[in-house]
């Protein structure tokens, strides 16, 4: 029996033609076999419309199977990520390689039996899957359903069962904490700053508060040696601009976080130039292959992770500020730097235009409405930062 669609029709249009050879035969006949006729004509009419529901049913396993398949993928890619190893028991989660019941999980992919089916093996509709585990060498999980269900109308025919089988792959990136990392803040220092942002709440110490928390969630990827002293995993830094870049408020990349001292030195004051805040900031980037593979590195190397978070309050001075602005992202992200963009209280189309082109992708780019969609938005992605990134490829 054909398991696909177009096998099905392929199937249904030889049948009807086999149909048509007798009817000329019978046609033919003299010697009375209305009866056979019929039975042949009757015995096809039931194969086509059974081919027709008991395809449609499988269609609908299959669909609910990869369902399933996907879920399974990425809870056993979830606890890959949080026992850092592949699971060793059952009450941690899958085993490599073991078959497991879709139904012992409440995965009930195929139809309820009917009374036809009771009345036959309960194991005949029941779904299998297997997860594959190859961490760390690709970093990715797969998982493999398979099952038959049982036919309504074509068992008349001999045909049982039809078979179904689906697959997931997901693929992970854990970043550890071990990992090294350079992550330069440019930030508006503009004097639209000293606005409310609509909730009362003035900007510039929204955005003190801001980075402050920002560091905390930061501190959970600086670990401690043997000594208790904070490993060299994290470097951090910021790029302060108005008018022009504000060497006084400015950070270099060191290791280690920002202090509160020199994110109290945040003003507001004069206009806006994006370009200059990111122009220095990816002149910094440029020097941290070299100080991440220095021996004073927990984890020497010569390609870290290197990420840029761009925060403005409003449009550029000058619209020639943009151009440039977009130029040095695009360098950026030809040199692997991730680059995320926030729109603060920003209504121009103009700016979210630049800050759209600047970001690494759509999903980089965020607007931030007031104070707490900032602070939300900034705890997010320091997450993200310490965690890992997980997606179905296949």
């Amino acid at each position: 029996m054909p398991d696909s669609k177009s096998g099905y029709i392929e199937w249904i249009i030889m049948t009807l033609f086999k149909c048509k050879t007798f009817l000329v035969r019978f046609k033919n006949d003299k010697d009375g076999a209305f009866v056979i006729m019929w039975s042949l004509v009757l015995m096809t009419l039931v194969a086509v419309v059974g081919a027709t529901v008991d395809y449609g049913q499988i269609s609908t396993i299959r669909a609910k199977s990869q369902t399933a398949s996907d879920l399974l993928a990425l809870t056993a890619s979830a606890t890959v990520r949080d026992l850092g190893r592949n699971p060793q028991t059952d009450e941690e989660e899958f085993l490599d390689r073991q078959t497991y019941a879709a139904t012992d999980f409440n995965l009930n992919i195929a139809p309820p039996p009917n009374q036809t089916r009771a009345r036959r093996s309960p194991s005949a509709d029941r779904a299998l899957f297997q997860v594959l585990y190859d961490y760390p060498q690709t970093g990715e999980v797969q998982v493999n359903v398979n099952g038959k269900t049982r036919t309504s109308f074509l068992s008349l025919l001999g045909i049982e069962s039809l078979n179904y089988n689906t697959h997931s792959i997901v693929k992970y990136q854990i970043i550890d904490k071990k990992d090294p990392a350079t992550i330069m803040l440019v930030l508006d220092n503009s004097g639209s700053m000293k606005w409310p942002d609509g909730n009362g709440s003035t900007r510039i110490l929204a955005l003190k508060g801001t980075v402050k928390g920002f560091m905390q969630t930061l501190k959970s990827v600086i670990t401690l040696d043997e000594n208790g002293n904070p490993e060299n995993v994290l470097r951090t830094g910021m790029s302060v601009y108005g008018t022009r870049y504000y060497a006084w408020r400015s950070i270099q990349p060191h290791w280690g976080l920002i202090e509160d001292a020199a994110i109290d030195r945040l003003g507001a004051g004069g206009g806006t130039n994006t370009w200059q805040g990111l122009h220095h900031a990816n002149i910094s980037m440029s020097q941290e292959n070299y100080h991440h593979s220095r021996p004073e590195a927990a984890t020497p190397t010569d390609k870290p992770l290197k990420i840029v978070i761009l925060m403005t309050d409003g449009v550029n001075s000058y619209g020639s500020y943009d151009s440039k602005a977009i130029d040095v992202c695009k360098d950026m992200h030809s040199k692997n730097i991730t680059v995320y963009s926030i729109g603060y209280v920003v209504e121009e189309a103009r700016a979210h235009n630049m800050l759209l082109n600047c970001a690494s992708s759509p999903d980089h780019y965020f607007k931030a409405k007031d104070t707490e969609a900032l602070k939300s938005i900034f705890d997010n992605i320091g997450k993200d930062l310490v965690n890992e990134v997980i997606r179905i490829s296949s």
